[in-house]
């Protein structure tokens, strides 16, 4: 029989901290992945300070410090707005002025309320200007849901979208949906 001793962990890990993967590993999984994807497909994003939509730059991704997480003592309601990468195309009609039909992914939906537009631009002084007008907008779900015979459609089902005209090329976007 042979035993072949191993050098213990060198830090203490907290009892109600969550378990962070070991840092050698980390390294090897994320050159697998690396090496899977591409180069510069890897990494943890870094928002910039600018108001143009999706800026962002990627570093390379390390572990960050253990922090003690705190409970907060008052939930706060929060919506959150899964984005398409990329956005789908679509086809905004305007009645009167106002936004009446949105066609989307072989579907056109009656919009049953909106707000906006919000128009933002920027960079206007360099050759990657944009803007664009966004709208939120209240229709029955572009994608349906699988469902059983037995349940039937629910008609009152409405989804929130946000779907923006980029300005510059003259053509609209659903960018997402919130949840």
């Amino acid at each position: 029989m042979l035993a072949i001793p191993i050098k213990p962990p060198a830090q203490q890990l907290g009892l109600f901290l969550p378990l962070s993967p070991d840092p050698g590993h980390l390294e090897v999984t994320l050159a697998r992945i690396q090496n899977t994807v591409g180069e510069h497909r890897v990494g943890a994003p870094l928002l910039l300070d600018t108001h143009s939509p999706n800026a962002f730059l990627q570093k390379r991704f390390v572990l960050p410090e253990m922090k003690e997480k705190h409970t907060a003592t008052t939930k706060q309601t929060t919506a959150a707005m899964r984005i398409y990468r990329p956005p789908l195309p679509a086809i905004v009609e305007f009645q009167d002025g106002k936004p009446a039909f949105l066609g989307s992914e072989g579907a056109r939906r009656r919009i049953l309320a909106f707000a906006g537009p919000w128009r933002t631009k920027g960079d206007w002084w360099s050759e990657t200007k944009w803007a664009r007008d966004e709208w939120d907008i209240k229709v029955r779900p572009l994608r349906q849901r699988v469902q059983s015979e037995s349940s039937g459609e629910n008609e009152d089902e409405t989804a929130l979208y946000r779907v923006y005209n980029d300005l510059r090329a003259k053509r609209w976007f659903v960018e997402g949906i919130y949840d």
